[in-house]
């Protein structure tokens, strides 16, 4: 007879979520110096807020405007990338990225 162990109880395993939400830890692509900063000393980049009308839940998807905190500052973001299942015509990446925008909404970085 095979007893289970309470060990294995312990371990939690999630699959990705296809969103991003409050407090999802973020990777800035673009080369903005507060971006190039912020990824080179290992500051974690956060999502605070999404932009979203007429959503009960707050959750972004790919290009969904976002505010973030990065090194002490609220950015707005664009969602560029997404831990997710493969799907056709999509590309799977293994982190979220995001791409910083100015207040005008124009990319801070040049690529």
């Amino acid at each position: 007879m095979i007893r289970h162990c309470r060990t294995s109880a312990k371990l939690h395993t999630t699959p990705p979520m296809q969103w991003v939400q409050k407090q999802t830890r973020l990777r800035v692509v673009d080369n903005s110096k507060l971006g190039r900063e912020a990824m080179t000393e290992g500051k974690q980049v956060k999502c605070i807020h999404v932009y979203k009308k007429n959503a009960k839940i707050q959750d972004g998807q790919l290009g969904d405007k976002v505010l973030v905190t990065i090194k002490g500052q609220m950015k707005r973001a664009y969602v560029v990338g997404l831990v997710a299942e493969q799907r056709p015509m999509i590309p799977k990446f293994d982190t979220n990225n995001v791409v910083l925008i100015e207040n005008n909404g124009n990319p801070s970085g040049t690529r």
